[in-house]
């Protein structure tokens, strides 16, 4: 794409990829006009993946019915007894389509990135968090935890069990050990620590 799509790709709202019904009819008509609003509507392409799914939606015109004269009348020449889409009706879809799949492929790539830098998904979790990223130390190539943060850990590991333990380590990248990192703690205790098992003193 161009600076200038680019620039206007900046501009789409962010939800413009799940737009329905009237919300997404307006936004046709502000980004690509009347006319590629009238032949979506007839049509009841009334979502963003509804338009992005339909192969050709110009294959109307093939076919003849009253209910398509009048948009026919302002979307086509006839020529030769065929209807020929208006050249400028076609670059308003193609130029549609074309923002819409780069908005699609921009969200994926970043969600790939996201997924694949832990460390950054961690710094932005630490620097919004001044109470946790109090509680942990960098080192070059790992975190080191605070006794509390570990106490914690242990804590969390021995009530709520290893799913628990995993699905709130993995969702709060970077704030709690990894399990191997917990089992090293566990045997430098000289303990017998399972999980989800009580342990009362005598």
């Amino acid at each position: 794409m161009n600076n200038s799509n680019m620039s206007n790709l900046s501009k789409l709202p962010d939800n413009v990829l799940t737009l329905k019904g009237d919300e997404f009819y307006k936004f046709v008509q502000s980004v690509a006009g009347e006319p590629l609003y009238d032949i979506l509507k007839i049509q009841s392409i009334n979502s963003t993946q509804s338009f992005l799914d339909t192969d050709d939606i110009f294959e109307i015109f093939k076919y003849d019915s009253p209910d398509l004269i009048e948009i026919k009348r302002k979307s086509c020449f006839k020529i030769n007894g065929e209807y020929v889409v208006k050249a400028g009706i076609k670059n308003s879809s193609t130029y549609l389509i074309t923002l819409l799949k780069t908005k699609q492929q921009t969200l994926i790539n970043n969600s790939n990135d996201s997924n694949n830098n832990p460390r950054q998904m961690s710094n932005e979790l630490l620097n919004n968090n001044p109470l946790l990223k109090s509680l942990i130390n960098w080192s070059k190539n790992n975190y080191q935890y605070s006794d509390s943060v570990k106490r914690f850990a242990l804590l969390l590991y021995i009530l709520g069990g290893k799913l628990t333990y995993e699905l709130v380590r993995i969702n709060l990248v970077g704030a709690l050990p990894h399990l191997s990192t917990l089992n090293k703690l566990i045997s430098s205790t000289g303990l017998s620590i399972r999980e989800c098992e009580f342990q009362f003193d005598n």
